[in-house]
Order: C-alpha cells, then sequence, then structure tokens
C-alpha cells in the first residue's frame, strides 16, 4: 500500500471511530416539563442510572395551559394542575403501562389512583400528596393533647383555653381560624363542603359549607371575642414569624403543611411537635397532588414509558427519600409531599423523617379530596379563600361564591 493511500485509510479510519464514539456517546432525550423545582431531585437520580434516555426538565409554570393552548409537547408532565375533566383528554391512556409489571405490581392509594382516571382510562398515574397540621410548643401544657391527630373542634377549645386577656387585651391567642385562608379553606374540607368537578364546573356541598361558615363565626365571635379583638392582636404581635410566637408562647397552635413543617431545622424541630388535622371523617388531604402523564402527541413515547416504569416503582420511590436526605435538600419527601404509594410511607419516611415515627396516616384515615376542575389552585387562593375570610370576618360580600367564580373565568378568558 502506498503512503498516501495508507494516510487516505488511516483518515477514514480515524473518522470511523470518531463517530462511532459520537453515536455511543448520544443519548436519546425525554423531555420533562414540570413547575416544581423539587421534582429536579428525581431526575437526577434518573440521569444517574446508566439508562438508555436521559430526562431534560424544563421549568413550565403552567404546563397545563401550556399543552391546551398547542405549545410542543413534552414527552412526560408532571404537575399538580392536570388532573380534570377538560385536560384529562390531551394525555395518552396508560393502560399498556399499569396492566404489566413493574407498574402493575405497585400498589396507590386507591382514591389517587382513581383521580387519574378520565373519560373510562387511566391516563394519569399520582406520585405526590400532601397533608394539614397544627404546630405547637413541646411543652407540659400540651401533653394531654391526643397524640396522632386533633380533631378541629379539639384544636379549637385547646386555643381558646390558652386565650388571655390583660387589662381588655389578649396578650395571648391560642389560634385564629383568620389568620391563614388556607386554614379555613381546610376546615370548610373537614367540615365535608368537598369542593369537585361537576361537568367541568366547580361544584361543593352548600349545606356543609355554610355551616363551616358558622362554625368558624362563631369561634371568632364567641372563643375570640371578635373581630376587632382579634384584629388588634393580629395587628401588635403577629409580625414575627409562626415558630418565634410559639417560642414566645404567644400563640399556642399554628397552621402548617407537611411539606412546610418538615423545612424547619432539626434544632427547631425539637422544640416544636405537630399533629395532623382531622374532621369527622378523617384528616382532609390537601388538593394539590401532583399527578404525572404523557401527551398524547409526546414524540418519545417509549422513553416516556421508560421513565414512568422506573418512577413508579417503591424502590425508586425510597432513592429518592434517601437521595433528598442524604444532599440534605429543602424539599420534602416525594416531589414536596407523602409517596402516592402507602408502603413507601409506611416503611421508608420514618427512616428519613424519624418524626414521623408512629404517625403516618393510615389509608382509612385519609380522605382523599375529589378531582377539582381547571384553574382550581388559581381560583382557590384568589377566589374562595378571600371569600372565605370575608365570611368569617362578617364583611359583606360583593356576590355569591358562584357568581364569583364565574367572573373570575370570564375575565381569565
Amino acid at each position: 500500500m502506498n503512503s498516501r493511500r495508507q494516510r487516505f485509510v488511516i483518515l477514514i479510519s480515524a473518522s470511523a471511530i470518531l463517530l462511532s464514539g459520537c453515536v455511543q456517546r448520544h443519548t436519546p432525550t425525554v423531555v420533562l416539563w414540570a413547575h416544581r423545582v423539587d421534582v429536579a431531585a428525581i431526575v437526577e437520580l434518573y440521569n444517574a442510572e446508566q439508562r438508555e434516555f436521559k430526562i431534560e426538565m424544563r421549568h413550565v409554570p403552567d404546563p397545563a395551559t401550556a399543552i391546551a393552548e398547542g405549545s410542543d409537547p413534552p414527552d412526560v408532565i408532571i404537575s399538580d394542575a392536570v388532573a380534570n375533566q377538560e385536560l384529562g383528554s390531551y394525555f395518552a391512556p396508560l393502560g399498556s403501562l399499569v396492566d404489566r409489571a413493574p407498574v402493575a405490581d405497585t400498589v396507590f392509594y386507591r382514591d389517587l389512583l382513581r383521580g387519574g382516571h378520565i373519560d373510562g382510562r387511566q391516563r394519569l398515574l399520582p406520585l405526590s400528596f400532601d397533608l394539614p397540621a397544627v404546630i405547637f410548643q413541646r411543652h407540659s401544657r400540651n401533653e394531654d393533647l391526643a397524640e396522632f391527630s386533633l380533631h378541629v373542634d379539639d384544636i379549637r377549645s385547646g386555643a381558646t383555653e390558652f386565650n388571655t386577656l390583660n387589662d381588655e387585651r389578649f396578650t395571648r391567642m391560642g389560634l385564629s381560624p383568620r389568620w391563614n385562608t388556607e386554614f379555613l379553606y381546610t376546615l370548610a374540607a373537614a367540615h365535608g363542603a368537598r369542593f369537585h368537578e361537576n361537568s367541568r364546573n366547580a361544584d361543593w356541598d352548600e349545606q356543609r359549607l355554610r355551616g363551616s361558615i358558622d362554625y368558624v363565626r362563631d369561634w371568632v365571635g364567641s372563643d375570640n371575642q371578635g373581630v376587632d379583638r382579634e384584629n388588634e392582636f393580629t395587628n401588635r404581635y403577629l409580625y414575627d414569624p409562626k415558630y418565634q410566637l410559639l417560642m414566645r408562647e404567644r400563640i399556642r397552635f399554628a397552621y402548617v403543611r407537611a411539606s412546610e413543617l418538615f423545612q424547619y431545622t432539626d434544632s427547631q424541630r425539637q422544640r416544636i411537635d405537630y399533629r395532623w388535622i382531622s374532621g369527622d371523617q378523617g384528616i382532609p388531604v390537601l388538593e394539590n397532588v401532583v399527578y404525572v402523564g404523557t401527551p398524547q402527541d409526546a414524540p418519545n413515547r417509549r422513553g416516556a414509558q421508560d421513565v414512568l416504569e422506573w418512577l413508579f416503582q417503591p424502590q425508586t420511590h425510597a432513592r429518592i427519600l434517601e437521595s433528598v436526605r442524604s444532599k440534605r435538600l429543602p424539599e420534602f419527601g416525594i416531589a414536596g409531599g407523602f409517596s402516592a404509594i402507602p408502603a413507601v410511607n409506611e416503611r421508608h419516611f420514618p427512616r428519613y423523617y424519624p418524626a414521623l415515627l408512629g404517625l403516618v396516616p393510615r389509608e382509612d384515615k385519609l380522605v382523599f379530596p375529589p378531582r377539582v376542575p381547571r384553574y382550581w389552585n388559581e381560583i382557590r387562593s384568589q377566589v374562595v379563600e378571600p371569600w372565605l375570610y370575608r365570611e368569617a370576618s362578617s364583611l359583606a360580600q360583593p356576590r355569591p361564591l358562584r357568581e364569583e367564580i364565574r367572573l373570575w373565568l370570564l375575565q381569565r378568558g
């Protein structure tokens, strides 16, 4: 072989090797949309494994609206605002995934799984959920509180016992339902108001909602001696964080979500305790349940299936917990909540969150929310909770709640 031909062969061979190396290094991408930063821990763990695909996570503030408005679809969506009738048709049925191992072997909370069953097909799988609680100072006065959860009546009576008047002014107040509008909403849920989707519109049990409002008004008016007294106390003392108010014994209880509770430092949690909030039927699960689905037009369906098969196994959730805790990440649990797989909560959460030992609720103690209509997160925070606050404060309402919601939807377009 002459030297020129030899150089040519060497050049071709080198190019082939380089090209082969490029092909080997290229990994097919699964595009994932999420609006929650705590999903990044899941993505990092998946990408650290030697799998056929890699996840490219994109932060999309409102994945539901983006997909409905015709944006180029991702392969996977993780969101707490997609499990409703209007958006369900945008997601591919997951029958081929949930009917065979390994996902078929995973036992979910039944009501959560049912929430992703839309138009007769399983289109979404539940990932995580959050719970309401009250926190209080570790103190001898609180040793007689029930050990697992506190019924709203017990929270109210315990708060009233703590109230202290000095010169006709409250210097200590156990709790006011008006301090946190989400607590007002949780009280309505605990009383059975059951906000839910009905033909893509919002509906609820009007009688039970009115009963909850009357309950709160009586708490404010009778136990805390009225809105003016509450406002006076609030304006004088409630500029400090709730933890400081508890430590200074200015208040007895404060409302938190579980995801907020476990963001306190270890030293802070040594000085506080907590109980789940319950009503007559059990502990009302918050409505921000996180679901996962694959859009109908996902370009990489095979990659999406690989991600979902990996994600919805108990051992994966256990590894996510280990990763979050070992790296001391600020988020709680699985995407900011408890796992949608009961076995993970019962066996693994107390290992990584010792404060949960003996306090993980059984499935029969939980009241899971029904599906709510599209935009409900915004409607709840911008319309329903302010409306409940005005009712709790005995303020005049500009219009009935149904009309308030209708106007909000019209303005949104």
